[in-house]
């Protein structure tokens, strides 16, 4: 049965290209006969370009692709590395050819030992190199999420093994989503995870023999210690919540932690807050990517209206391997901060290059390359900004278009668990900038029921928008449509309780 692979990436976690460039040579090992692209993330303007590479490779191995399938027996050592570096050889002709992607951010040294002898030279597809066998074996080096196509001048039965020898390089770290608060507005209790005094290891929700614990001085990210769980085998999930401690109602906090994780099988494992209703849960829960660098997790959320107990948890739930976990931190948002958007003035980290992290365009125009490229038409722009280095900067070639018709939009969905309330006075405000007189605009100020229109002006100035909602509104958010023809920049974005815009500062400032 034909095997069609459509590849995608949910909206508000962002593919980059060398992720791409594996999800398809990943499938294509697993035996795709055909790969589609959705919508996103071809829209970004380096997954396009990376796209109209990897349909190119695909054209010139189309012969290599469509013949019939063989099954590839393949031993990795170690084993524990066998989600790692995958291949798959397809004969043709008198060749073998070898596909191999690395699935994983870790860079890997590999070893490939063929089963039979081979001609002493493989010219390696896409890359203008050959590699030199010797003694049927032959060694490369795979970046994250790289990919190789080696031609194998000679053939084996497929009933026989390709040894795959695997070092992956020491992990390094990235640099923080979250600037470090002053120690005394960190709410969590040892958040660098020094003492067995304020983490325990759930030992009702794993199997005994099956999961272990320790506070880690080997590996970490500061301090002395870490902490650490190992799986050996199938079972419950592997859980380390910290001290409970008291949120306050109608709060803004940001929390994450730093986190590493090496597993095998389905591998599941995140880091939360857990609270007794299970919606701060919901509103915090982050994966975290197996065989990555020490990466930061953060998020935003919000309390309602009543007092909530929560507590930082590490969750290894499935898969064999072991997890660390170090430099939790849970922060209120401060008195002085009124704005409920995240990263307002799009100075925080990014998506990707050219794409701000809390921002998307959700709708748009639906054309491949838009968003991101210096030419593209929705990205950041260093060279016009309000305030800061940069700003938000969206085009539209289109004329004659309505509110209901594909535009370059700004759009952030307010912090999970955030609520605006029935009755109480918000205002939407931001600072734009059009490349022309009299540009058509709307703009959404905290719900579809707040929808205004408006007339841009060719230089910078303030605009609000206020809101008082006849019902509670749960899933809040904010938008600015481009709707007539032309450039405009966005910055400087606030969105706060009250009936006129103050001082626009971000969340975490």
């Amino acid at each position: 049965m034909p095997l069609m692979h459509v590849a995608s990436a949910n909206r508000m976690r962002s593919m980059k290209p060398d992720a791409q460039r594996a999800q398809v040579y990943l499938a294509l090992i697993g035996g795709a006969d055909g790969i589609i692209w959705w919508i996103w993330p071809p829209c970004r303007a380096d997954n396009w370009a990376t796209i109209k590479l990897l349909a190119a490779e695909m054209r010139k191995l189309s012969p290599v692709l469509t013949e019939p399938p063989a099954p590839t027996k393949v031993r990795w050592e170690p084993a524990a590395l066998r989600d790692t570096v995958q291949v798959r050889a397809i004969q043709r002709n008198d060749i073998t050819f070898l596909l191999a992607a690395n699935a994983v951010e870790t860079a890997a040294t590999v070893q490939i030992k063929l089963p039979a002898s081979a001609k002493p030279r493989a010219p390696g597809w896409f890359e203008n190199r050959v590699m030199q066998i010797t003694g049927g074996a032959f060694s490369d080096r795979f970046e994250g999420y790289d990919r190789h196509v080696y031609e194998i001048h000679g053939q084996w039965p497929t009933s026989e093994e390709i040894t795959l020898q695997i070092k992956l390089d020491q992990p390094g770290r990235e640099d923080p989503v979250h600037r470090a608060a002053p120690l005394e507005d960190e709410l969590l209790l040892d958040p660098g995870c020094e003492s067995d005094l304020y983490w325990s290891f759930d030992s009702t929700d794993a199997v005994p023999q099956v999961a272990y614990k320790r506070l880690d001085e080997g590996t970490r990210m500061s301090g002395r210690r870490s902490l650490f769980s190992e799986r050996t085998g199938a079972g419950k999930s592997a859980t380390y919540p910290g001290r409970w401690v008291t949120l306050k109602p109608h709060t803004r906090y940001s929390f994450g932690g730093w986190a590493r994780l090496e597993s095998v099988g389905e591998a599941q494992a995140g880091l939360y807050l857990e609270s007794p209703s299970g919606e701060v849960r919901r509103a915090t829960e982050m994966t975290i990517s197996n065989y990555a660098p020490w990466r930061q997790y953060g998020t935003v959320f919000a309390t309602d209206e009543q007092t909530v107990l929560a507590r930082p948890v590490v969750r290894f739930h499935s898969g064999i391997g072991r997890l660390w976990a170090d430099d939790f931190f849970l922060v209120e948002a401060s008195d002085r901060c009124r704005n409920m958007i995240v990263d307002g003035g799009f100075e925080g980290p990014t998506a990707q290059p050219g794409s701000p992290r809390w921002w998307f365009d959700r709708y748009g125009l639906t054309s491949a390359g838009q968003i991101g490229g210096p030419d593209a038409l929705w990205g950041l722009d260093r060279s016009e900004h309000y305030q800061g280095k940069q700003c938000l900067r969206m085009t539209n070639p289109l004329t004659d278009i309505g509110p209901a018709d594909a535009h370059p939009v700004a759009e952030q969905r307010l912090a999970p668990g955030l609520v605006l309330h029935q009755g109480r006075s918000y205002v939407f405000s931001f600072y734009l900038k059009g490349d022309r007189p009299d540009l058509a605009l709307s703009a959404f100020a905290g719900s579809w029921y707040s929808y205004h229109q408006f007339k841009a002006t060719d230089g910078w100035q303030r605009y609000s928008f206020p809101y008082t909602p006849e019902n509670d509104e749960t899933q809040p958010f904010v938008r600015v449509d481009l709707l007539g023809q032309g450039k405009v920049w966005l910055d400087e974005v606030q969105f706060e309780e009250g009936t006129e815009p103050t001082e626009c500062r971000d969340w975490e400032e």
